[in-house]
């Protein structure tokens, strides 16, 4: 795996299989996934950022695909939570301020 700007610091494994992660910088991470055959799904809750991100797909590839998440606390197995931890958490990525249309 790439090296990125995450860094561990605590992790208390919750109710059915929920994870919040307290890492160096202060944040709280909170995340969870689903799979099942035919479906998946990924939430990630930064509270002290007021972010929340949430991932569904009508495949069970979202979760197959991650190599081994919810095996452990480890969330950077997921490619989109690191893209998005990186991006928007600790990178300088901002969301659009305007509405979007196609």
């Amino acid at each position: 795996m790439k090296e990125n700007a995450i860094t561990r610091r605590q992790c208390i494994q919750g109710a059915v299989g929920t994870v919040v992660i307290h890492w160096e910088n202060n944040l709280k991470i909170i995340w969870h996934y689903g799979y099942w055959t035919g479906i998946s799904s990924l939430i990630i809750k930064v509270p002290e950022k007021d972010m929340t991100f949430v991932l569904m797909a009508n495949s069970d590839m979202l979760s197959r695909a991650s190599h081994g998440i919810g095996s452990d606390s480890d969330i950077t197995r997921s490619v989109p939570a690191e893209e998005f931890l990186n991006g928007f958490v600790f990178g300088g990525a901002e969301l659009p301020t305007e509405p979007y249309s196609l």
